[in-house]
């Protein structure tokens, strides 16, 4: 939720193809996070995630 409340408050003011960057730019870094490994994960493992925020 944070990182489309960045890309939509940073992107408003810009024009698109710059704006795209910057939603490009939020999504990408969502991949490197602990949570999005663990959702991979729980889903090759059929299992619940276990969500640590991070």
């Amino acid at each position: 939720m944070a990182a489309t409340k960045r890309a939509v408050l940073e992107g408003m003011a810009l024009p698109i193809g710059e704006a795209l960057e910057v939603e490009r730019r939020e999504f990408a870094g969502l991949f490197e996070t602990a949570d999005a490994r663990e959702g991979v994960t729980a889903f090759l493992e059929k299992r619940p995630p276990a969500w640590t925020g991070r």
